[in-house]
């Protein structure tokens, strides 16, 4: 794609940009391989019907998360007879993938093989770990698409986060008080650059 067309591009198919083919097949198999191994295991004592999932599973159950994230209402009631909280604009409804299927999916949802390791070589924890292949080619790509200038600037900035985890940054009086901090080279709002950090290391 040439800069000519970034002015006809529409939202979708900027997304489709970073999030390929080829990264939704990784997280495809390590999805259904995490799955496997959760569930259908020979030392298990029982079994639960598991049905692979697809990218076009993936892309619904991500369109969703999306949804849900804007409209700001509980995961139930996306559900609803009513439809009152189904998205428009092209978002697949919540009826392209049930309640049950959206669940199934986001428990089992992994973006590293199976038993990636979660500590450095130096034995250290690392949060980022089982994140690092996706965030390998996120990176890949923003950098593909744009040759930053000389007036960029470095910041950190925060994914928020309110559980219980050892790697998480506080920053009272700032707009995301808590969560994942990364620390990131920026021009003109878009991310070049950017480096996951923790509390723990």
């Amino acid at each position: 794609m040439s800069f000519s067309e970034l002015d006809t591009i529409t939202p979708i198919q900027i997304f489709y940009l970073f999030l390929t083919n080829s990264i939704m097949g990784q997280l495809v198999a390590n999805t259904n391989s995490y799955a496997q191994q959760q569930l259908l295991g020979p030392e298990k004592e029982w079994q639960r019907y598991w049905k692979p999932v697809t990218a076009q599973d993936l892309y619904h159950c991500l369109a969703i998360q999306i949804h849900m994230g804007l409209i700001g209402v509980p995961p139930d009631r996306y559900w609803m007879q009513d439809g009152v909280y189904l998205p428009k604009d092209g978002l697949p409804p919540a009826s392209d993938l049930g309640k049950t299927r959206f669940q199934e999916i986001c428990l089992f949802f992994h973006v590293s093989p199976y038993n990636s390791p979660t500590e450095t070589p130096d034995g250290l924890p690392c949060w980022h770990l089982q994140l690092d292949i996706l965030l390998e080619q996120l990176r890949f790509f923003c950098q593909q698409y744009r040759v930053p200038g000389s007036n960029v600037t470095i910041d950190e900035a925060m994914i928020l986060f309110t559980g219980r985890s050892i790697h998480v940054t506080k920053m009272p009086n700032k707009p995301i008080s808590q969560g994942y901090q990364f620390f990131c080279m920026t021009e003109k709002g878009y991310v070049w650059e950017f480096h996951p950090s923790s509390n723990a290391v």
